[in-house]
């Protein structure tokens, strides 16, 4: 899985891989950095990512956000994609908004 962070404050373009056995890549501003999910984040990201919820939030219509300085997140899970702005998250993709904290919490992304 992919997820790219863009915008903010700071004007961020941030890119984190993860692949399925918890190794992860982060490029930023700073460089590159590796390194691996614990078991347990691994399965909680995994649980996630082939939650059929995260399927239903991929096909919700969102509406324009305004948010300034707001961060841009793209997801992507195999064929699936998802794009949101991070506003303080958003009450209708409780799924997407574990993903970004559980990686937030995990990587410097």
């Amino acid at each position: 899985m992919r997820l790219q962070a863009t915008g903010g404050f700071v004007g961020k373009n941030d890119v984190l891989t993860v692949d399925g056995d918890g190794a992860w890549t982060y490029t930023g501003r700073s460089g590159s950095k590796h390194g691996t999910l614990t078991a347990a984040q691994r399965d909680r990201l995994t649980a996630l990512v082939t939650d059929p919820k995260l399927a239903a939030e991929a096909r919700l219509r969102m509406p324009k956000n305004t948010c300034a300085d707001g961060v841009s997140y793209r997801l992507t899970v195999g064929s699936l994609t998802l794009t949101r702005v991070n506003c303080g998250g958003s009450a209708q993709t409780p799924t997407f908004n574990a993903i970004v904290e559980l990686l937030g919490k995990a990587t410097p992304i």
